[in-house]
């Protein structure tokens, strides 16, 4: 296990560019119970924690007595409908990232909040899958992002050591998974003066190569 090496990608705003149309689904899914922020607000805030445990604890915050799963089955209605007039767009860089990545023999997963049937929805749309040896969902383990379930179930089915895993993360909430999970961490943020527990920051994916792994992974673990 030790020998293979491994990169882990979030989906919205890492592999497609999805992660805007959640925050405005979710803006509008919100203002049903009475609940108004911006999509800006919701990414910082909840980007990458899966529905049920975010939309729960921010009732509970807000003191709305609403039925959860109401609010979630619109707010996929709504990103259905956006898929619908938008389409499904990669992540610039992404696609070039993950060809080389592939062929330069490292094993590759998707980590991501969003349901599962999403998750291989884009995957068909972007023609990932056969790229792909470890596809989960948050709905697919007890904790989800922060905590690193979904991160170290996805290491376990690539055969890889966390500590030989990166993963790419735009969301803090995975960050701090990858961090728990003892995993290194590229952060793709809007802006790299910002605070982000992650190892590297990037503004753009197009920047990072396998080298930019092989340099995060360190000299103890040789490109091999």
């Amino acid at each position: 296990m030790t020998a293979t090496k491994a990169v882990i990608f979030d989906m919205d705003g890492v592999i497609s560019e999805t992660q805007s149309l959640h925050a405005k689904a979710e803006q509008v899914a919100l203002k049903t119970v009475g609940i108004n922020l911006s999509p800006e607000e919701i990414s910082e805030r909840f980007s990458g924690i899966y529905d049920k445990t975010w939309f729960a604890q921010l009732f509970t915050e807000e003191g709305v007595e609403a039925d959860v799963e109401k609010a979630i089955a619109e707010k996929w209605h709504v990103m259905e409908q956006q898929i619908d007039e938008h389409g499904v767009r990669a992540v610039p860089g992404v696609l070039d990232l993950i060809t080389s990545l592939h062929a330069s023999k490292y094993r590759l997963g998707v980590g991501s909040a969003s349901p599962r049937h999403f998750i291989s929805h884009v995957m068909q749309k972007l023609a990932l899958e056969s790229f792909m040896a470890s596809v989960h969902s948050a709905e697919e383990v007890a904790r989800g992002k922060p905590e690193p379930d979904l991160f170290l179930l996805i290491a376990n089915e690539l055969g890889a050591d966390p500590v030989r895993c990166v993963v790419i993360e735009d969301g803090r909430s995975g960050m701090i998974a990858a961090r728990k999970a003892s995993m290194k961490c590229i952060g793709l943020v809007p802006d790299t003066s910002g605070d982000y527990p992650a190892d590297v920051l990037v503004t753009s994916l197009t920047t990072v190569t396998p080298d930019t792994i092989v340099n995060l992974l360190g000299a103890s673990f040789p490109d091999s």
